[in-house]
């Protein structure tokens, strides 16, 4: 054991009792499950009033393989933490309705993440994302990010990745 670098003394005081002691050789590791971070879009235009999948260009990091297609499939059981983002730019149209969710399995189960009544009108931003711990089983369950909005026409999503993501990786196995 080093000392650290100054004129104080230190004093390292062990457990003296049986049990477990934790050591580099011990079997217990670290959280090395599937992680992901996908960015930006394409300015993907949103159509009134049907649920979008929302598609991200930029993988910013993938550590086991699990993104594709905009879609994150998990290759290993256990309970995941899921976030997403999403923004318009100018949405413009008062008493429109704006949400977002995620879909398990192609629609089997749907969490809504976010859901605003939009009330003024004038180019105001608007976003909508959220998060959410899921059960994923690791080999077929898989989760997309859809959006919503009914202003009466046509939306583009901002391409700003600050504005625009999505993220995932194992809190806990299962």
């Amino acid at each position: 054991i080093a000392a650290p670098n100054s004129n104080t003394d230190r004093t390292l005081t062990l457990p003296d009792e049986a049990g477990t002691v934790l050591t580099s050789a011990s079997d217990i590791t670290q959280n090395s499950g599937p992680a992901v971070y996908a960015h930006s879009g394409a300015g993907q235009s949103i159509s009134n009033s049907s649920w979008t999948k929302v598609l991200f260009s930029t993988e910013g990091f993938d550590t086991d393989g699990c993104w594709a297609s905009s879609r994150f499939t998990p290759n290993v059981e256990g309970y995941y933490q899921i976030s997403a983002q999403l923004q318009f730019n100018s949405f413009a149209t008062a008493d429109s309705y704006l949400t977002s969710g995620l879909s398990m399995d192609g629609g089997s189960s749907f969490i809504r993440i976010l859901s605003r009544d939009v009330k003024r009108s004038g180019g105001y931003n608007y976003g909508a994302g959220g998060a959410s711990m899921i059960y994923m089983n690791g080999t077929t369950d898989y989760v997309e990010f859809f959006v919503f909005q009914s202003t009466g026409a046509t939306k583009t999503l901002s391409t700003n990745q600050d504005n625009l993501y999505f993220t995932a990786h194992l809190a806990r196995t299962a």
